[in-house]
């Protein structure tokens, strides 16, 4: 270490304990290396655990090879490591291509027996090492072109590949140091039976933005594709509906995640469970009543459907005289009423003085007319009903056929 009033490191990490961020140094007061050393030291270390938490650990694109952990040949216990540089805890390390042996320092590893497996990490210590001499002449440490002695030190990252037998944790790392994992060694014996590579690769945020732009792009491409829509030509098993009767909507995506259908803000039962292409929900009598849409709310979307009818409680009736009346006998003529469009519409007639009902042909329903096809000559009593209203409602106005 240097010749310091005292260690850096420790003046370092007391001051980070504090929270302390930055330096000022007052005018006419003595000026401490402490004080200048601390005020490089905390803004370097600030900016290491940033980026260490904002960025991460790993190797920038197109330096995929970077501290890549390869089997040596012969295997035995050595590897090859990569060539280039890796950001870990906010260091940059650098290296050329060597080898786990290469190493100065690096203790001998160790194989299983053969016919025993066993897994072990491979990961990068690194940390920050103090230079007091310099081979190049121009950077002279020692000051030898001028006063002749050493008034400062260098800060360089130093690293070493370490590897952790018969586990697949990193160790913690020491004080002032960082670790990331490079790989896993699975052994069998002397031979290296897989190794799985562990570097974080592409670490840069420019190009992780256009990653990102692009997996977003393909991601609305998918939601498009995989929202609800309803059918163009048949949205519904029938065009009306009332209270306690069910109603098929037909489309695609309809089983997509949590489903949902209401009126409005109104909640419908679903009946059984969604399928790709129907939903079957039940009209309760507290749904809302007349031109209502259906929205079918999926995981990836709401879809709205054409108009639909709901019928109340009102009954169907006739209320106006028939036209035209006289009608001759196999014309079509009109009943004007109310609720004529509800499901099975039926309509009947009876001659006036008594007699068989008999069943017209009917076309045309809309919620106040309908179009009746006139029986033989004759006078007729007219009754109508519908699947909403069974009950027969009988006109007291005659109808003439000629």
């Amino acid at each position: 270490m240097g010749n310091f009033s005292r260690d850096p490191d420790e003046v370092l990490a007391a001051n980070l304990a504090k929270g302390y961020v930055g330096v000022r140094i007052e005018q006419n007061v003595p000026l401490l290396d402490r004080d200048v050393n601390l005020l490089g030291d905390l803004v370097g270390a600030s900016l290491r655990k940033i980026i260490q938490g904002y960025v991460g650990d790993g190797v920038a694109p197109g330096d995929d090879g970077s501290f890549q952990i390869t089997a040596a040949n012969p295997q035995g216990t050595n590897f090859q490591i990569g060539a280039g540089t890796m950001l870990v805890g906010g260091l940059q390390a650098r290296t050329g291509l060597t080898s786990y042996a290469a190493q100065a320092g690096a203790p001998p590893l160790t194989s299983p027996p053969v016919g025993q497996v066993r897994v072990d990490v491979v990961y990068l210590d690194v940390w920050l090492q103090e230079v007091a001499t310099d081979a190049d002449p121009a950077i002279d440490l020692g000051n030898l072109a001028d006063i002749g002695i050493a008034t400062s030190v260098r800060l360089q990252p130093a690293w070493r590949v370490e590897v952790a037998e018969g586990t697949d944790e990193v160790p913690p790392a020491a004080e002032g140091h960082a670790r990331c994992p490079l790989a896993l060694v699975t052994r069998d014996g002397p031979t290296v039976v897989q190794l799985e590579d562990l570097r974080v690769r592409r670490l840069n945020l420019a190009d992780l933005v256009q990653r990102v732009e692009a997996l977003e792009a393909d991601i609305a491409v998918v939601k498009t594709a995989l929202q609800p829509s309803f059918s163009p030509t048949r949205p519904f098993d029938k065009p009306s509906s009332y209270p306690t009767r069910t109603v098929v909507l037909y489309g695609k995506n309809f089983d997509l995640g949590s489903v949902g259908v209401k009126i409005g803000n109104f909640a419908l039962p679903i009946v059984g469970q969604p399928l790709a292409n129907a939903i079957t929900v039940r009209i309760l009598e507290t749904a809302p009543k007349g031109d209502v849409a259906f929205t079918v709310t999926t995981a990836l979307g709401a879809v709205t459907s054409p108009v639909h009818r709901i019928f109340g409680a009102a009954a169907i009736q006739i209320a106006n005289p028939f036209s035209p009346n006289p009608v001759p006998s196999g014309q079509s003529f009109t009943i004007t009423g109310t609720f004529l469009d509800a499901p099975n519409v039926e309509v009947q007639v009876q001659p006036w003085n008594g007699g068989t009902w008999s069943a017209l042909s009917v076309s045309g329903p809309t919620p106040t007319t309908i179009a009746a096809v006139a029986p033989g000559a004759g006078q007729y009593k007219v009754r109508v009903r519908s699947e909403v209203s069974p009950t027969w409602f009988t006109s007291n106005i005659m109808l003439t056929v000629s």
